[in-house]
């Protein structure tokens, strides 16, 4: 799992790792952390 304040580069095929959703985002959780 990761959380940045910045965009990393997008792992190819996670649902997770959307555009709107870059301010905070967990890749191994089921869904991205708020």
């Amino acid at each position: 799992a990761w959380t940045r304040t910045t965009p990393p580069p997008a792992p190819t095929g996670s649902s997770t790792a959307s555009t709107a959703e870059w301010g905070l985002v967990d890749d191994d959780a089921p869904g991205p952390q708020a």
